[in-house]
């Protein structure tokens, strides 16, 4: 199961937000509160509440009672500053603002959170608690399962660096008694307290123990990240170099989209030895290459020609020449802003010719698009691809008119997806937005 199946709200902070809205549902919070979009220079961005309560009105999923066992699972990253000395329900999700899951305060200005459920603008006996300090980021999750009996467990986990094993962090048992309840409100709420939300996320099931604490952990992979990162693959391309004697290998990379018969490829070969660093592909920047030193005798050489992005062409001829030196130069990077080093490049031959064709461009297939009910969205049209870089998160191309198959299955294919890259994308529809993971081909 992925860890996005029944999530029923999903709020993040970002830049260019003008209201606290929820992603999934397009609800937004308002009331006597009030919310600034900050950009906080450690976390982001983030939404600062105070001044009362702002509520967002949900679609009232999963409403259960007694007689019908039910799990949800509540999820924040979050700060409370200038706390008093009551029991402040800071962050509730529920049926209204007296109903409800919730992260709180436990009754102390310096003391721990508290994490339970309220029942007609009371906390049930006994919610779990986990140390904090005020000020300070914390991610927190709570599973609330109501049994068909009066002893519903609940757990729960916070962000911890160097976590051991998943269990949860804190645990307890309340009595909740016969109540409808439902997901149909969400409440952020303060008095004298600064509420500072990053993240908020909600799911009509119970998370197991591993999801909760990787959720704790990072609650960010809900939106981005390693959770939603696809894979392309392709297959490489070859070139010989053939030469009097001897043996070298070097590597060719043909970038682009162009199509047509390549010129020759020159490089000039001094004597002596040298390393440097150089920028990365995948960017606009360039980097400086100390030095590099291409030592000339006669002899074969092999090599292999990357076929990348929608390239279609024939390399003519690469040559190599041998004059006496040393060279230095900048490389610049294209298709993002990641860095490596190079260690040492040395290419041991002096002419030769190569041919070969570079590989096509990348796809990626989406798995099955569902709605929130489990429901595939087939023949879905309209539908907008937004494909990143994984690793800085730049946009890399943008696909709109897309159309799902009778399968409910998106394929992307751009000239701007490169075989044997790794991306992050998103899939939106006109009705909501999934982030879900998915393999280039």
């Amino acid at each position: 199961m992925a860890l996005t199946d029944n999530l029923v709200v999903q709020v993040k902070a970002e830049s260019g937000q003008s209201v606290i809205t929820d992603a999934l549902s397009s609800a937004t919070f308002s009331g006597a509160g009030t919310a600034t979009l900050v950009n906080d220079g450690t976390y982001g961005y983030l939404w600062r509440i105070t001044g009362g309560a702002l509520t967002a009105t949900l679609s009232g999923m999963g409403n259960w009672t007694d007689t019908t066992a039910k799990t949800t699972t509540l999820a924040a990253r979050f700060r409370v500053s200038n706390r008093g000395s009551n029991y402040n329900r800071f962050i509730q999700v529920g049926n209204d603002a007296s109903n409800g899951l919730f992260f709180g305060n436990a009754g102390s200005a310096t003391g721990n959170l508290r994490e339970g459920v309220a029942i007609a603008g009371s906390a049930v006996s006994t919610p779990t608690t986990l140390a904090y300090t005020s000020g300070d980021v914390i991610t927190i999750v709570m599973t609330f399962n109501e049994t068909t009996t009066t002893s519903d467990p609940i757990k729960s986990w916070k962000g911890t660096t160097g976590r051991s094993g998943t269990a949860a962090d804190a645990t307890g048992t309340c009595s909740v008694s016969s109540t409808a309840r439902a997901i149909a409100s969400a409440v952020l709420s303060v008095t004298t307290e600064t509420l500072d939300l990053l993240n908020l996320a909600v799911w009509n099931r119970g998370l197991s123990d591993a999801e909760a604490a990787s959720v704790a952990d990072d609650i960010g992979q809900l939106w981005a990240g390693s959770a939603i990162d696809a894979t392309a693959s392709g297959a490489l391309q070859q070139a010989t170099l053939s030469a009097p004697t001897g043996t070298a290998s070097g590597t060719v990379v043909i970038d682009g989209s162009a199509t047509g018969i390549l010129s020759a490829i020159a490089l000039s070969v001094p004597e002596a030895t040298a390393t440097g660093t150089t920028g990365a592909s995948h960017g606009s920047a360039s980097a400086a290459l100390g030095s590099l030193s291409l030592v000339p005798p006669t002899g074969t050489a092999t090599g292999t020609v990357i076929g990348d992005g929608n390239a279609s062409a024939s390399p003519a001829a690469i040559s190599l020449t041998a004059p006496m030196g040393s060279a230095s130069g900048t490389v610049g990077a294209s298709h993002g802003n990641a860095s490596a080093a190079l260690v040492t490049l040395s290419l041991i031959p002096p002419s030769g010719s190569a041919i070969g064709t570079s590989a096509g461009a990348g796809t990626i297939v989406t798995p099955v698009l569902k709605n929130n009910t489990g429901t595939v969205l087939a023949n879905e049209t309209g539908v907008i691809v937004n494909v990143y870089n994984a690793t800085t998160g730049a946009l890399i191309v943008h696909k709109t008119g897309l159309t799902s198959n009778a399968s409910g299955v998106v394929t992307v294919v751009d000239a701007a997806i490169i075989a044997g890259t790794t991306y992050a994308y998103e899939v939106i529809l006109s009705s909501a937005r999934r982030l879900p993971l998915g393999l280039a081909a």
